[in-house]
């Protein structure tokens, strides 16, 4: 089926000549009035229309057909004049007690999906940074005193524009003008401060705009949520663009606030330098990490234009691409099942057993074998037909949990899944044709993870309480089906002489009993991988009655490991591949002294929030027991470093290798608790240094009746640190060194060692 309309930028409804029109702009802007198949629509249940139907206006249509609720509750369409006229009407009825399905899906997000309407593949997208005065300290949203100095962007042909001018208004406007031929305008960590403060002195100078026109991306709270700065250590704009080999920020030197007005006054040169380089790693960063191109495919995928997709928050809205998916597979059904409204947290959160998680064999471990299921939630609704409309307690198939699935029709989440799938596995076949990083292999990767990311939502979706089909039933079904897929794996592995060393969700780690070398594990493992899979499949169809051709669980091998190194600590271990090499060198892996490469899983080191003392000690730890592939070999060498510290932490030398850097999720007046990032907060505040979602930089310099005491870090001044401050960063490392290696090290054992 062709879609009736491709290349959509953007649409809004509109009256002309008395009738209901959707004015849309498609590719290259051409402006078009396109006349809307469907009415405006939302459903009620059937059996509460006498009660709505004194309520309803006389000239409301009633079309009566096979409509049902989740619940299988039959249901009637109420079709409308305007899409006005649905809040209205459903107001009224939900004032009364009657429940209403769809009734708050906006009409051009249902034009989309009705009318099989697809949003442009290639809209016009836009990046930009912005400097403000920052001279008398951290410019304040609530008050917008300080003025905008400039603006750098780079627009959807690539051409780029410094706005700069001694009149903000001047640039402030000119800005708006380049936004107004843009769906998307996509910033750096933008949405904590950069907009709402460009709209706050918007206001304040009196300049009107229509921010609903622009959608505005935070690249860097989206690539987080695709989780492609896992393990990268640092989320700052410079780091990520020197990790990706994008470039460089300019370098700062003295007090940012001062020099940046002195260039604005004085060399506007460098600050179109420092202004547009940062544009430029924006967009550097995103054309290597492909954000954009995976968002436009999902926004394909879902019928779901920009304007819709995006959220306030700068990132997109999971939530409705699994509504999107679920309507437009239930609307062509001989019996279409209706969402209800979104609740808003107005339901309980109930707890529920989540994913298995075993408990990893401490130490170094030679020749072992990872498998791991591929999709493992979404073929988990697959192959037991997981649906709210085909749970019944009668159902044929049956699963380790309470519940029950009819096998005589088809879940909507089962058959979107398995299109979902079906697809990713072809855009990824047609990538892998291609040279990595050329741009046809972009193309096909975007779309390829477009349709990983969103059949991977529906298991999240089914969890959340604010979602349409949240159940927490359907929710623990999955899991518990996960948890016994685990255990029976576990069993298969055991009659094949395997022992498992580890697992966590989707992934199983396992070493042959009997002596062998990592030649047998690479010949073998494959021939291995089939055999467990091939008895998982024949259990779960006997043990519950799931149709062959339901069944999609495989697993696959994902990796072999020369050493694979674990402490008793879950979900954290580095591991040396016996299969692959990485083609750089990121921030996740340790380059061993015999050329080897280990990637580090789930450690502080590769996380943002500790400190870089703290995670050079632990790298060089893991190197050691790595090279010596022995805890207890490595043991001199780790107790020798921990001395090194020890005698020079206290001398100053790595005050600067002490800084503490977290983010504040939430304002500062909302912590109840006054921990140590909130404390150092609240100090720059005072300063006039703080800037909203920005991560904070600190110092712990003392400790006081068991309180830690910490000031920021301004300008890269490091604060004085007393003994005892000193005496809580040795502590903290030397109890991680502790769990390393699971061993109690002691200042007198260090003195005894030496």
């Amino acid at each position: 089926m062709k879609p009736s309309l491709d290349g959509v930028i953007k649409a809004n409804w509109t009256i002309r000549d008395n009738q209901l029109y959707i004015r849309c702009f498609l590719d290259n802007w051409d402006k078009k009035y396109v006349k809307p198949r469907i009415r405006p629509y939302f459903f009620i249940r059937e059996k509460d229309f006498l009660k709505a139907l004194k309520h309803l206006p006389s000239w409301i249509e009633v079309e009566k057909g096979e409509y049902y609720t989740t619940n299988w509750e039959k249901c009637i369409k109420l079709n409308v004049r305007l899409p006005s006229d649905v809040p209205n009407i459903r107001d009224k009825l939900e004032k009364i007690g009657i429940p209403t399905y769809e009734s708050d899906i906006k009409f051009v997000r249902r034009w989309f999906i009705d009318d099989y309407i697809l949003p442009s593949s290639r809209p016009p997208v836009m990046f930009f940074d912005i400097e403000v005065d920052s001279r008398r300290g951290m410019p304040r949203i609530d008050k917008p005193e300080q003025r905008i100095l400039s603006i750098a962007v780079i627009d959807y042909q690539g051409r780029e524009y410094f706005l700069c001018d001694r009149d903000e208004h001047v640039i402030i406007s000119r800005f708006l003008e380049i936004l107004d031929y843009h769906v998307l305008a996509v910033g750096w960590n933008i949405i904590g401060f950069d907009i709402p403060y460009l709209k706050a002195r918007c206001e304040r100078l009196g300049i009107s705009f229509d921010w609903n026109s622009i959608k505005f991306l935070d690249l860097q709270r989206q690539a987080e949520r695709f989780q492609l700065l896992k393990g990268f250590g640092s989320e700052k704009l410079g780091d990520v663009a020197e990790i990706l080999d994008v470039g460089r920020k300019v370098e700062i030197r003295g007090d940012m606030g001062e020099v940046l007005w002195d260039w604005f006054r004085n060399n506007p040169k460098k600050l179109y330098e420092y202004n547009m380089t940062d544009t430029r790693l924006t967009k550097g960063i995103n054309d290597v990490l492909n954000v954009v191109n995976t968002i436009i495919s999902i926004s394909r995928i879902a019928r779901l234009p920009l304007q819709e997709l995006i959220t306030e928050q700068g990132v997109i809205s999971m939530h409705k691409v699994f509504e999107n998916m679920f309507m437009i597979y239930s609307l062509n059904r001989d019996k279409r099942i209706v969402l209800p409204r979104r609740s808003y947290g107005s339901r309980e959160v109930k707890k529920y057993k989540g994913a298995i998680v075993l408990q990893p064999r401490f130490g170094v471990l030679r020749n072992v074998i990872e498998l791991d299921f591929e999709s493992l939630y979404p073929n988990i609704i697959i192959s037991f037909n997981v649906g709210v409309e085909t749970l019944d307690p009668n159902g044929r198939i049956k699963t380790p949990y309470v519940t029950r699935f009819r096998d005589d029709i088809r879940s909507i989440l089962a058959e979107a899944l398995e299109e979902l799938l079906k697809e990713r596995r072809k855009y990824k076949k047609l990538m892998k044709q291609y040279p990595k990083g050329s741009r046809e292999w972009k193309k096909y990767n975007a779309i390829q993870m477009a349709y990983k990311i969103t059949a991977n939502a529906v298991y999240g979706i089914l969890g959340d309480n604010t979602s349409r089909i949240y159940s927490k039933e359907l929710a623990e079904t999955v899991t518990s089906i996960g948890r016994w897929l685990f255990t029976v794996m576990n069993k298969i592995a055991n009659e094949l002489g395997l022992e498992v060393v580890y697992g966590d969700t989707d992934s199983i780690y396992f070493m042959p009993r009997q002596k062998v070398d990592l030649k047998w594990c690479i010949e073998n493992a494959e021939r291995l991988c089939e055999e467990i899979n091939k008895r998982l499949k024949e259990i779960a169809i006997r043990e519950f009655n799931i149709p062959e051709e339901f069944w999609s669980i495989r697993l696959k091998v994902e990796d072999i490991f020369d050493e694979i190194y674990f402490i008793e600590t879950k979900k954290k271990y580095a591991f040396i591949s016996a299969t692959s090499k990485p083609e750089k060198l990121l921030p996740f892996h340790i380059q061993l002294s015999d050329g080897r490469i280990a990637t580090l899983v789930g450690f502080e080191a590769i996380k943002r929030d500790y400190f870089p003392l703290y995670k050079s000690v632990q790298i060089q730890v893991i190197k050691a027991i790595l090279e010596e592939g022995d805890v207890s070999k490595a043991l001199p060498r780790i107790t020798n470093l921990l001395r090194i510290v020890e005698e020079n932490l206290y001398t100053g030398i790595y005050d600067k290798l002490l800084v503490w850097t977290k983010r504040l999720n939430k304002p500062l007046e909302e912590y109840k608790h006054r921990a140590p990032h909130v404390e150092a907060g609240l100090k720059l505040l005072k300063m006039g240094k703080f800037k909203p979602g920005t991560p904070i930089e600190y110092v712990i310099v003392d400790e006081v009746n068991g309180r830690l005491v910490a000031e920021p870090v301004v300008d890269n001044r490091i604060p004085k640190i007393s003994p005892r401050g000193y005496k809580y960063y040795f502590e903290k490392i030397q109890e991680m060194v502790e769990r390393l290696t699971k061993q109690h090290i002691t200042t007198a054992d260090l003195d005894e060692f030496f």
